[in-house]
């Protein structure tokens, strides 16, 4: 995880830099920029305007290790040469993944799913059944339990006083999954409910082994 914590640094440092640079040297007549949201999830999207800062960083990192421990073997480093090289190494790991960042892979996922625990009632031709909820988003729930109906069946769900109508869109041997109908007044309804109620944001455990298959994945797909 700090890999990963300075990564996020990373991403921010160039642009915390230049909004200093520019309130202590030039404060008078600055335009205000909106930055990047990743608001488009449905194609593969490159922010080059910060991967080519990364770059020219990882290429002259990587140039001073060459130079510094390659060809000019005959210029001592003195004690500092195994801390030098060992953050010149740490140093283009972090910049590489960093690089990785800015390209942002198309999401099957619209919004992110929270852990939930509560209850919803689910109702499907005119029988009504009670579940518990594994996990919440704005756009769709999945359920633990059997599906009271085939895949893309509609059914009408009450969740915390709201009734909504929803469809299933997947189903399992233990769980299924129902997607909130696509409207204006269901999008509000959701967003009230997920951002406030006592939902899980936060990571309770990190798995090594996992994370690091995840970084491989995403960067090699």
């Amino acid at each position: 995880m700090p890999i990963m914590g300075d990564v996020s640094q990373l991403i921010a440092a160039h642009s915390v830099l230049r909004a200093v640079a520019a309130g202590l040297f030039n404060p008078v007549g600055q335009k205000f920029r909106v930055t990047a949201k990743g608001g488009n999830r449905d194609a593969l999207f490159v922010e080059w305007s910060l991967m080519k800062v990364l770059l020219a960083y990882l290429v002259l990192t990587i140039v001073a290790v060459i130079y510094a421990f390659a060809l000019n073997g005959s210029w001592s480093l003195q004690e500092s040469s195994s801390i030098a090289l060992f953050w010149c190494w740490y140093n283009i790991l972090v910049l590489s993944l960093t690089c990785l960042v800015c390209i942002e892979q198309p999401r099957k996922r619209k919004a992110e799913r929270l852990l939930s625990g509560e209850r919803v009632a689910v109702c499907f031709d005119g029988e009504l059944r009670w579940y518990s909820i594994l996990d919440i988003s704005t756009s769709g729930l999945r359920i633990q339990g059997i599906a009271p109906a085939a895949n893309g069946q509609p059914v009408e769900l009450t969740i915390g006083g709201i009734a909504l109508q929803a469809r299933i869109v997947r189903t399992t041997q233990t769980d299924f999954a129902l997607r909130i109908e696509d409207t204006i007044e269901a999008r509000k309804a959701m967003i009230r409910k997920v951002y406030s109620s006592r939902y899980n944001f936060s990571v309770s455990e990190v798995r090594t082994n996992k994370l690091i298959k995840a970084v491989l994945v995403r960067a090699f797909r």
